[in-house]
């Protein structure tokens, strides 16, 4: 689940995505075609969701704020365990290794992998990720690549 404070709606994620109305939690929205779907993102400034789904990643736009209209869809490699907005690309967590797929295009670029641990990724205010390596969090920037500056242990 996730608050979006500027609009005042709950965004939860079960047997689909739903939107719901703050303070009384009425459904706004729910999305069917996202009926399995393990994993979202949401970017609140531009009103764009992306949902992965299989081996399918969609990307949704919210219109007039009361319906959503697929803009996107992208085939990847396997199910993908996780995912955040970078600017106009979307890190994926995807099998064990971090790809950056551009919302635009769809191509995609490795970024590395996730070690033992399952892929996990952190977006930050400032637009960068936290990516999840065996026992370490790596700080990278929008376009996946390290930032020297920056370990988490």
């Amino acid at each position: 689940m996730e608050v979006c404070r500027s609009r005042y709606l709950l965004l939860s994620l079960s047997e689909c995505i739903a939107f719901h109305r703050l303070p009384n939690l009425e459904t706004v929205v729910a999305i069917a075609k996202s009926k399995g779907a393990n994993v979202y993102s949401w970017d609140d400034r531009r009103g764009l969701l992306c949902i992965g789904r299989h081996k399918r990643v969609r990307i949704y736009i919210l219109d007039g704020g009361h319906e959503f209209v697929k803009v996107k869809e992208f085939g990847v490699s396997d199910q993908v365990k996780s995912m955040a907005w970078c600017g106009e690309n979307i890190c994926l967590g995807i099998g064990k290794e971090y790809i950056i797929l551009n919302s635009m295009t769809g191509a995609t670029s490795k970024v590395f992998s996730s070690g033992r641990s399952i892929p996990l990724v952190v977006p930050l205010p400032s637009g960068e990720l936290i990516l999840g390596k065996d026992d370490v969090g790596v700080f990278v920037d929008q376009n996946g690549k390290l930032l020297q500056d920056g370990r988490i242990c």
